[in-house]
């Protein structure tokens, strides 16, 4: 048959890990987000985003398992300040 085709688009492959879009700040040197040591201590971290999606942000790589990121109340944080933790239920 004439006029026949299909057409499909492939779903980009994901490099890292998604994020909520308001944990990743925009600053003059890129993209950084907070990470919780286990004193509840932040350190600033710069990373490399991916991905936006309806999910988050896609950060390639700075992320290890287990790290705890700030989420909420970033924007007003500095390497060093004293977070109190929620775990999101």
């Amino acid at each position: 048959c004439y006029g026949e085709y299909s057409s499909h688009r492939k779903r980009p492959r994901r490099k890292g890990r998604v994020v909520p879009e308001r944990a990743v700040l925009p600053t003059e040197e890129g993209f950084v987000i907070f990470v919780a040591d286990e004193a509840n201590k932040v350190s600033r971290r710069k990373i490399e985003i991916g991905l936006r999606t309806l999910d988050g942000v896609e950060v390639i790589g700075q992320l290890d398992p287990g790290d705890r990121l700030v989420v909420d109340g970033a924007s007003a944080l500095r390497a060093g300040m004293e977070v109190d933790p929620v775990v999101p239920k």
